[in-house]
């Protein structure tokens, strides 16, 4: 290392950014301690004494870490929080100027701009405003000549409603109002009719947008040459754009752990390589080489720098650069001079996925393939075939290392496909891409030629899908993995520089494997030290998961029980249960729900079940007596047949699950609830734990409350009360609150929703009797927890 400084030199670097990340030390500090340092180091330069001279090679890393600390203190960008009071604000009229503009996708167009003047109702915002705009549309033809016309630097004034970007409403969601602030963004605008845009001054001809126009070209010959689904893969290949990708389809490549092909790199680059040298084949060899440069840089501006196609850029730059110097080239440099120049741009890239799993693949290749290969003598194998197969599988083993703790923490998934589908798969890949290349080139020449190619593209990709979705589809193709922490990562890391360093001393293999063994067992031991979960055994957990406008609470009993109360809405455009309910199981670390008990049939409260009931999850079903005129009662419980999921109808009932009692208190007979509309119907059910309850009362309004509240009396005294229909006025009348007599009032509503849940009446009966009020629109997901003697909220966030 001592004759590669540049790797020396990134690492104190990163050190500084990790350290400035953690103390968060101002500017002035800063500087004035790299002062004192730098005048210390100067003097001990100067020095006649050998010992001072010597404390240099302490204190000049200790500079580079502070200069990198100091580097990173300084704001390269303004951020700023959400400027208004509503978190939705439905009428604006904006304009401003478009700074940046993203490829079309199915029914969505985004572009970023610089506002000038945002009009709500009588105000006005003169206040220059970052802003992210969303542009809705149903056939592309709607928005085709504004998608067109639109560049970057043109002032557009459009109708919009802004919006609060979407913070982590659940535990284990992205947080992507974080993510638009760490981008200088604080301000998301939907715009639903896109005839109200206007251009009102046409910019000139910029870089960007000579760099947007032929991105947008490109875009617009792979949607010519190829069907959705393969177009969709090669634009994320060709143009680092994924968008298009179904969401499912994208979980399967994860799943199986390919999800790295789909990130522009070293591959990409390589065949760019390829195919510039093939074509400036007739030059001379120090011109292919610089045309060769051109084209690396030509296609780092048209994927529109991500990081992984810097790095693998800057490298093989580097490599050429060394040829035409005739100097010799080290991976490891290469990887570390990408580094630098990464991070000197934006220091901040240092925890973004895409740089972490980019250069960590690429150095595990560097520095554990070479000892995979001697480990396991493959040079000494004499079927060239049979040794390269088994070398591109320890390249393979040595980026899945590499990337693990990352995909572990980012995904919660651990591949056991992984490393036979990149077998397959990455070769696959390699061929898709050249040929999508070589169409791409052929159909500017002949487009009946281009489609010839394309057509084979199209089924190269097809096959590809076929045989991830097989992977997939295998029972063991990957494990979950929650709660996988930076601590983790850093116990994982310094296992593996544990290993690599005792292995250079050690000879026979058997001595290794003892040594891997030890290592690996002390990794798993330290990893527990800061184990922890949501939903601790032993206690009762109740969780009011927030999923819009709809209903979704997750009980967890103190003998390990999983009931589920409601499934939230599904529709086309997001479905509850797949994309909130899953997820947060997923988090959670549960594999099974016990008991699905869903309030009625309403769309809110019952659409997300379908997908749990899809992916395995329930055991068994509560419900209301099925209508019989009711159309969607009757699919719901044929859905519910065909999976062969018990159904239980609601009636009054004791469910008895350890030391929790589970009350169902609905009269199925009754004449007067045979009467009720589907609202009233609701099941309403009453959790007892020790000397704590809570009451759950689905969308019930007044005529249940009065019958329940006539027939159980003061038994519905409870807690913790969850609000009926959402904090509607049509329930929880004032005889009703005081039977019930609650500490804790929970409401389960959309932000700003339509319907304008919950009611101010509601909410003024519930304070003037000293009730606590926690809201999903206000705060999330609300979780209390009891040891059967009282409860207390959970503060997930943190």
């Amino acid at each position: 290392m001592n004759n590669y400084p540049i790797i020396k030199f990134t690492l104190y670097f990163i050190i500084g950014i990790l350290l400035q990340s953690i103390l968060s030390l101002s500017t002035l500090a800063l500087l004035i301690i790299t002062f004192l340092l730098l005048i210390s180091n100067i003097l001990l330069v100067t020095a006649n004494n050998v010992r001072f001279k010597q404390l240099v090679f302490v204190t000049a890393p200790a500079l580079i870490v502070l200069t990198s600390m100091l580097f990173t203190s300084i704001p390269g960008k303004i951020t700023e929080e959400y400027p208004y009071d509503l978190p939705i604000i439905k009428s604006s009229t904006i304009i401003g100027e478009v700074v940046e503009i993203d490829l079309v996708k199915d029914s969505k167009w985004s572009f970023v701009l610089i506002s000038e003047s945002i009009k709500m109702n009588d105000d006005f915002d003169k206040t220059p405003r970052k802003i992210v705009v969303n542009l809705f549309f149903e056939k592309f033809g709607e928005i085709q000549n504004l998608y067109d016309s639109v560049d970057i630097g043109d002032i557009v004034y459009f109708d919009a409603r802004i919006i609060k970007p979407a913070e982590a409403r659940n535990p284990g969601e992205f947080n992507y109002y974080e993510y638009l602030k760490s981008v200088g963004i604080s301000i998301q605008a939907n715009i639903y009719k896109p005839e109200s845009m206007k251009i009102v001054d046409n910019s000139e001809l910029s870089f960007s947008s000579y760099i947007h126009f032929i991105r947008k070209n490109v875009d617009s010959q792979i949607l010519r040459m190829f069907i959705h689904e393969t177009a969709a893969l090669i634009r994320g290949l060709l143009l680092a754009d994924r968008g298009n990708i179904d969401f499912d389809l994208r979980q399967s490549f994860v799943n199986v752990g390919v999800i790295h092909v789909l990130a522009v790199s070293g591959l990409h680059v390589g065949f760019i390589i390829f195919i510039f040298y093939f074509l400036f084949s007739r030059l001379n060899t120090y011109s292919r080489y610089w045309m060769s440069i051109l084209g690396i840089v030509l296609f780092m501006i048209l994927t529109n720098f991500p990081t992984s196609v810097v790095r693998a850029s800057i490298m093989a730059v580097a490599m050429i650069l060394s040829l035409l110097s005739n100097r010799s080239y080290n991976s490891l440099n290469a990887l570390a001079l990408a580094a630098m120049i990464i991070l000197l741009i934006n220091p901040d890239d240092l925890f973004d996925p895409g740089f972490q799993l980019s250069f960590s693949s690429v150095c595990a290749i560097v520095i554990l393939y070479p000892k995979l290969k001697d480990g396991l003598g493959t040079s000494r194998i004499r079927n060239k075939y049979l040794r390269g197969l088994l070398d591109f599988l320890l390249v393979s083993i040595s980026a899945q290392i590499g990337t693990l703790p990352f995909t572990i923490y980012y995904f919660g998934k651990f591949s056991l496909a992984g490393i036979f589908a990149n077998l397959i798969v990455i070769p696959l890949i390699g061929i898709i891409l050249g040929s999508a290349i070589l169409t791409l080139v052929i159909s500017v020449i002949t487009v009946n030629l281009g489609q010839i190619f394309g057509s084979s593209v199209n089924l190269l990709s097809e096959i590809m899908f076929w045989i991830i979705k097989i992977f997939d589809s295998a029972e063991y193709s990957f494990i979950r993995i929650s709660g996988f922490s930076v601590w983790d990562g850093i116990l994982f890391f310094m296992t593996i520089i544990m290993f690599v360093f005792f292995s250079r001393f050690l000879v026979h293999r058997l001595t290794k494997f003892i040594i891997f063994l030890l290592l690996a067992i002390n990794f798993l031991i330290w990893a527990k030290l800061d184990n922890s979960t949501l939903i601790p055994n032993n206690i009762l957990t109740v969780m009011a998961i927030d999923v819009g406008q709809g209903d979704a609470c997750l009980v967890k009993t103190p003998n390990g029980k999983i009931i589920l109360i409601d499934s939230g809405n599904a529709t086309p455009y997001f479905d509850s249960g797949e994309r909130t309910i899953i997820p947060i199981l997923h988090n959670l670390e549960i594999e099974k729900i016990d008991y699905a008990l869903i309030s009625h049939v309403d769309s809110d409260h019952y659409k997300g079940i379908f997908s749990l009931v899809k992916a395995g999850y329930i055991k068994e079903v509560f419900k209301p007596q099925l209508i019989e005129d009711l159309k969607k009662d009757i699919e719901f419980e044929d859905f519910l047949s065909e999976f062969e999921i018990p159904i239980h109808y609601y009636d009054k009932s004791i469910l008895e699950l350890g030391n929790i009692r589970l009350f169902i208190l609905n009269h199925r007979e009754s004449n007067t609830t045979q009467q009720f509309d589907a609202n009233n119907s609701s099941g309403i059910i009453k959790l007892v734990y020790g000397n704590c309850s809570i009451l759950f009362m689905g969308d019930a309004e007044i005529p249940a409350e009065k019958y329940y509240g006539k027939v159980y009396g003061k038994f519905v005294d409870s807690d913790i009360l969850k609000v009926g229909h959402h904090g509607s006025k049509t329930s929880s009348s004032d005889e009703f609150l005081n039977l019930v007599s609650p500490k804790i009032a929970l409401i389960s509503c959309g932000i700003m929703n339509k319907f304008k849940h919950p009611s101010a009446i509601t909410l003024d009966k519930m304070n003037e009797k000293s009730v606590e009020i926690y809201r999903t629109d206000e705060s999330g997901c609300l979780i209390f927890q009891s040891d059967g003697n009282d409860f207390r909220k959970i503060d997930w966030f943190n």
